[in-house]
């Protein structure tokens, strides 16, 4: 109540600061959802990033979950959470955030064109691509693939 009043609290205590930010959030009380916010980001250590990763997660706070993955993501810090409780109620409750938290271990590669398999494009198609990135559009479909694979 005091922040309402004052724009002020008191959020030394992390658990506390957890379920504040709860109320904030269901409450829509902006501010003090971010001030929480960015006091948990500021207080991570393993098993309470698992812990905030599913809060995040509950409560749909896209930049809280991203900060999460990222602090998880690290190579000594990803055993360690593995080996928690924590990530055991992760991987039962939450079993869709393992997607994420690759993501953030190993993002996943682009698909530039060098990877592209041009060889089941008709000729029609492989000028249609070349036009596209306005490149030359003349030759057989070996010097099309060729330059399309080098663009």
């Amino acid at each position: 109540m005091d922040y309402l009043y004052s724009d002020e609290v008191d959020l030394s205590s992390l658990d506390l600061c957890c379920h504040l930010l709860k109320l904030a959030h269901r409450f829509e009380v902006v501010g003090l959802v971010g001030a929480c916010v960015s006091t948990l980001e500021k207080g991570l250590d393993v098993p309470s990033a698992v812990e905030r990763l599913m809060l995040a997660d509950e409560l749909e706070l896209p930049g809280l979950k991203a900060v999460c993955c990222a602090y998880l993501a690290w190579p000594d810090r990803l055993p360690e959470a593995q080996a928690s409780s924590q990530w055991e109620r992760l991987v039962e409750q939450r079993p869709r955030l393992m997607a994420e938290l690759l993501k953030a271990v190993a993002p996943p590669r682009k698909r530039g064109a060098e990877d592209r398999d041009w060889s089941v494009l008709s000729l029609a198609e492989l000028r249609v691509e070349c036009s596209s990135r306005r490149l030359p559009t003349s030759g057989s479909k070996a010097i099309l693939i060729d330059r399309l694979s080098k663009s």
